[in-house]
């Protein structure tokens, strides 16, 4: 009798054990599925946000392109009718604002190449890293043949990647090099690609004015600028613009620098 009243207490004892254990599971299981409600309702209030800002993105370029297309067409008008009449000092105002439209107009257009990327999905499909190149040699001849810039290519012919954007990352990175070049030395540039076991990893080098290593997260911000507009032209977006498509293909980028010597960009796509 009191091994079978023994063998009872054990198996409420177990019982008794198993039941905390599922009422545990069971609030865990609750919290979890509140967790993921709430992580449901944050991916789609952001999802909304990303939709409206694309949109106020478009119509507010929209908006502010239009009157400065006005300004900068008018401000030329009176340059080429009126130009000769004016004085040296209103001449100079002219080209003030002519060159602070123009640069308000380029500032707009980046904005919203930002946005597009920011709010974008990511097709990847196969494409043919040696056209791309052969696109953004013709796309940058002008600048190249002033500079009298070279640029090699070494790497797999085909890789997964969404064409668009892969276009323009490795542009904006070979027109930077092209951009920030020696005064006393033609722009060599090399793009070199390596596959690694998830990734494929660039590297674009260039035998530029370099930057100083203590801006290497900086220059990744939008707007962030290390020299003055009036010696190098620019909105500080395309850094930006190349980090996020790059976080759009999974990866990451970064860069290594030795000032006067050169520059090398670094990043990561996955496969």
């Amino acid at each position: 009798m009191s091994t079978i009243q023994g063998t009872r207490g054990i198996l409420q004892l177990d019982y008794e054990l198993l039941r905390q254990q599922l009422l545990a599971a069971n609030a865990k299981l609750a919290k979890t599925r509140q967790t993921i409600k709430a992580q449901e309702n944050e991916l789609e209030y952001l999802t909304s946000s990303n939709k409206e800002l694309e949109e106020f993105a478009h119509i507010t370029s929209h908006d502010l392109l239009e009157p400065l297309h006005v300004i900068t067409g008018y401000s030329q008008l009176l340059r080429k009718r009126c130009g000769a009449g004016l004085s040296d000092e209103g001449n100079d105002f002219l080209t003030h604002i002519i060159e602070g439209t123009q640069r308000m107009q380029q500032l707009i257009r980046d904005l919203l190449g930002y946005a597009r990327v920011e709010d974008s999905n990511v097709k990847l499909e196969s494409i043919c890293l040696t056209e791309i190149i052969k696109t953004i040699k013709q796309n940058l001849k002008l600048k190249s043949e002033q500079s009298n810039a070279q640029i090699h290519y070494k790497g797999p012919v085909n890789i997964k990647a969404n064409p668009v954007q892969m276009l323009q990352l490795l542009q904006n990175l070979i027109a930077n090099a092209i951009k920030y070049r020696k005064s006393s030395e033609s722009p060599h540039i090399c793009i070199n690609v390596s596959e690694e076991e998830r990734h494929w990893l660039f590297a674009v080098k260039d035998n530029g004015i370099g930057i100083e290593n203590k801006y290497s997260e900086r220059i990744f911000q939008v707007f962030q600028r290390l020299h003055p507009k009036e010696k190098y032209e620019g909105t500080g977006i395309g850094l930006a613009i190349c980090k996020r498509i790059v976080e759009k293909h999974q990866g990451k980028i970064w860069m290594t620098s030795t000032p006067g010597k050169g520059t090398t960009f670094y990043f990561t796509i996955i496969k």
